[in-house]
């Protein structure tokens, strides 16, 4: 037939079609002199099939952070047509988006994104993301992570009981002791102290991540004896440990310094006060 020049056609067929093939429309136009024209498609790839679901979690499982979250995901595979873009949602409960509403993320070549976004957090609550993989044929995949970022804004701490010198190792250190011989090991009695931070879901018990003790010439310092990392059951909050310093130490006033760190990252500190190391034997006058 005589079609106008700027008369849309289409023509649609019914047949089978095999997932991954690539199709190609081919017209053959024929005007009213015999002139015949040719018009290629660029073609398109069938796909069926949403990606395949990879692994989503959060950046880190706890954060001090009340400004932004950070989820990280991998494995999306779309084999026919490819992953076009993602869709990257945060909830106060699995799932949700009501913290973040779904924003457009772009496929990158790399098998691994990294997305941060901005927004006003809450103290102890946790945040759970959800990601929606899309490819070019429109078919979607949402996974939901079983784990989530608690936010805590608490620095965990410990707390120094007594601290002094024992040469024989038979007696409880000294409370708050002044002044001391030179050369003996020193001893600490501390108490982890439960953090506050909330649990996420399928992570650790929050709360103190490291202990660490050390002794310097200032108040907080460790220019005598380094940090050292010690030993305790974070589950506990009642054990009390014993830290054995062996170094001899010159004379002069020194500060021990009990340095804690919780799993959001927050460093909190406990001091002694001034221990004087006498290294200078009594006079004797006759």
């Amino acid at each position: 037939g005589t079609a106008e020049p700027s008369t849309s056609l289409s023509v649609r067929y019914q047949t089978t079609l095999l997932p991954g093939a690539h199709y190609v429309s081919i017209i053959h136009v024929l005007d009213n002199a015999g002139n015949r024209a040719q018009m290629r498609s660029d073609g398109l790839r069938f796909d069926p099939d949403p990606p395949v679901a990879g692994f989503l979690r959060p950046r880190q499982l706890f954060q001090s952070s009340l400004s932004s979250l950070t989820a990280q995901w991998s494995g999306f595979i779309d084999r026919q047509s490819g992953i076009k873009h993602y869709l990257l949602g945060w909830g106060t409960t699995l799932g949700a988006s009501d913290a973040v509403p779904f924003r457009r993320v772009e496929a990158h070549g790399s098998a691994q994104h990294f997305h941060e976004i901005a927004v006003e957090l809450t103290p102890n609550q946790t945040y759970f993301p959800v990601v929606t993989a899309v490819n070019h044929a429109g078919l979607k995949t949402t996974i939901n992570s079983q784990a989530g970022v608690g936010v805590d804004t608490t620095a965990a701490h410990a707390q120094l009981l007594s601290y002094g010198f024992d040469p024989l190792g038979r007696n409880r250190p000294h409370t708050e002791p002044r002044f001391q011989p030179r050369g003996l090991s020193f001893r600490a009695v501390w108490r982890v102290v439960e953090d506050v931070a909330v649990v996420a879901t399928d992570g650790p018990m929050a709360g103190v991540r490291e202990v660490e003790l050390g002794m310097g010439t200032v108040r907080g310092g460790s220019d005598a004896v380094d940090f050292r990392p010690v030993s305790f059951d974070a589950r506990d909050t009642e054990l009390y440990t014993t830290t054995v310093f062996e170094d001899s130490i010159e004379g002069g006033a020194y500060f021990l310094t009990l340095r804690t760190v919780n799993e959001a990252g927050l460093v909190s500190t406990a001091n002694t006060g001034a221990m004087i190391i006498d290294s200078s034997p009594a006079d004797c006058i006759h």
